[in-house]
């Protein structure tokens, strides 16, 4: 009967152990589940700046638009000028061909006349005006003499000043078409650096959308490790009120064993108390009075056994110096704290430091100190991770591995492998992510590590 009595409080003790184990866990997940929800309401920030940046974008297209579909108005006008100008350039050209052949058959009427003139036998004006036979008809010569010369002159002048003011017109037709042509050509390239601007926010857009689909994915991801969470969570729940049922029934039934066992003694007491006072019958009832109390004195401190035991089942932390978790790999690619995220951009708490180094993928990851695993599984974006408890509130996570070694309940020893080195989950290569918490929160692991 004593030693299954034993053996009751053995598995009470056991059973508070892993109630113990138990509640760290769930500890565990909620500050994971905290986490996670951080990351949600991190990622959705970061999905409305997105979409704030998409916003702008969407307006600054809008403006270049519409400075395209200006500087395409301006050009169909310079374009329509342009025309309406070498239109009267051409009109211009024609109107200086035509005083040229004027000018050129004028030309050739002064050299017919030149021509008749010599054929007149060296005739001159004066021999035509004193061969007049009359006063009238000399005047009547002399005056179409004067009329001839007068003529002669003015429309060669008159042909000269048409040509000049010609010329000058297609000049300066020939400038304004110029003038019209550069400034078409500055026009359009304007309208060629503004496609360019437009052709860089297309594409700024098109990496915000990119962006966008990436935040919308990873936040899919993350309410589903939430929920994960949540779940596993409510799973631990239940197994360790499942846990404290069976200890409490098991301190019921070692009570009712317990009382059992005085009933049985108290019983076999009064049989032995009867069986003497029989005997005191014959005279010796002083000495027998005594020697009856001693047992009763030897039975109740037999009686006196612990109850219960250590219902929190832990170990305070004894571990000193936490053990590098990648030998022969000191590298620290990023610190505990704040630091600018590699995946998702911005500032965020980094919780843990990263160790890398060149052909640290597959390479053992070792426990810290000795303890118990806890959780040995794919978690979100931690990837495949371990967390171990050492006791006294102090545990060790290990993330992104490429192979667990390792399963949840099992004991494990200082510098033992439990798991490989890799970039599962949200990861940018193959590293260590490795994290100490105190009571459940996060701390700076360096001072733990001796550095």
């Amino acid at each position: 009967m004593k030693r299954l009595v034993a053996w009751v409080f053995v598995l009470a003790i056991l059973l508070s152990s892993t109630t113990s184990v138990l509640a760290d866990n769930i500890e565990g997940h909620r500050k994971e589940a905290e986490e996670v929800n951080q990351n949600i309401d991190d990622t959705k920030q970061l999905l409305d700046n997105v979409k704030g940046e998409k916003s702008k974008v969407a307006q600054q297209l809008e403006t270049i638009e519409k400075d395209i579909r200006s500087k395409e108005e301006e050009l169909e006008l310079i374009q329509k000028e342009l025309d309406d100008t070498i239109v009267l350039l051409e009109e211009t050209r024609t109107e200086l061909k035509k005083a040229e052949d004027e000018a050129r058959e004028f030309e050739d009427l002064m050299a017919d006349r030149l021509c008749a003139m010599y054929t007149m036998q060296d005739t001159s004006y004066l021999e035509l005006l004193f061969g007049s036979k009359s006063l009238n008809e000399f005047l009547d010569r002399l005056e179409m003499i004067k009329f001839m010369i007068t003529y002669d002159n003015q429309v060669f002048d008159k042909m000269l000043d048409l040509q000049n003011t010609i010329r000058e017109k297609e000049q300066e037709l020939k400038e304004q078409e110029e003038t019209i042509r550069d400034a078409k050509a500055d026009i359009s390239k304007q309208k060629s650096i503004i496609e360019d601007k437009k052709q860089e926010r297309l594409q700024v857009m098109a990496e915000l959308e990119e962006e966008e689909q990436q935040y919308i994915k990873e936040l899919d991801i993350l309410e589903q490790t939430s929920k994960d969470l949540e779940k596993t969570i409510q799973r631990l729940l239940k197994e360790r009120e499942l846990a404290r049922q069976k200890e409490i029934e098991r301190q019921e039934e070692l009570k009712k064993q317990q009382e059992e066992q005085r009933r049985k003694e108290e019983e076999a007491k009064k049989e032995s108390d009867s069986e003497q006072n029989k005997e005191d019958k014959s005279g010796n009832d002083s000495g027998d009075k005594s020697q009856g109390s001693n047992p009763k004195d030897q039975d109740r401190g037999s009686n006196d056994k612990p109850e219960g035991g250590n219902k929190d089942g832990g170990n305070e932390y004894t571990g000193g110096t936490l053990t590098w978790p990648v030998p022969g790999y000191y590298s620290i690619t990023s610190t505990y704290g704040n630091r600018w995220h590699p995946v998702y951009g911005g500032y965020r708490m980094h919780t843990g430091i990263d160790i890398s180094g060149g052909g640290i993928d597959g390479k053992n990851v070792v426990a810290a100190a000795d303890g118990v695993v806890i959780l040995s599984e794919f978690f979100g974006g931690y990837g495949n991770t371990v967390v171990v408890d050492h006791g006294g509130g102090i545990t060790t996570l290990y993330a992104h591995g490429s192979q667990l070694l390792v399963s949840a309940g099992q004991k494990v020893t200082r510098g033992q492998a439990i798991m490989k080195v890799g970039t599962t989950g949200t990861s940018t290569g193959p590293h260590l992510h490795f994290e100490v918490q105190k009571n459940g929160s996060h701390t700076n692991p360096l001072p733990y590590l001796g550095r």
